[in-house]
């Protein structure tokens, strides 16, 4: 859609509506698999002027450009693509 509606032409979008913290997204997507761990390494001090901090984005200059909106949440998103990856990881891996 967005590729040939003329008006979108040279924009740029960034999608995502649901705000959540990277740890969020990190333990949901571990309750979603129930095979993964993770640990928490804390970010160097040097490095900490280069980071962005916080940042979300939304859909709402697409769905003003075209109408778009999704039409999946955010976690049946990730357990559909987990879902499709666990099927077809040999294509992958």
């Amino acid at each position: 859609m967005v590729a040939i509606e003329p008006k979108c032409y040279g924009e740029v979008y960034n999608l995502g509506g649901e705000h959540m913290s990277l740890l969020e997204l990190t333990r949901l997507l571990i309750a979603l698999s129930s095979k993964s761990s993770y640990k928490i390494i804390p970010f160097p001090e040097e490095k900490k002027k280069i980071d962005i901090g916080s940042f979300y984005s939304d859909f709402s200059k697409l769905k003003a450009a075209t109408g778009w909106e999704p039409k999946v949440a955010l976690t049946e998103g990730l357990k559909e693509t987990m879902s499709y990856y666990h099927k077809y990881k040999e294509h992958y891996l």
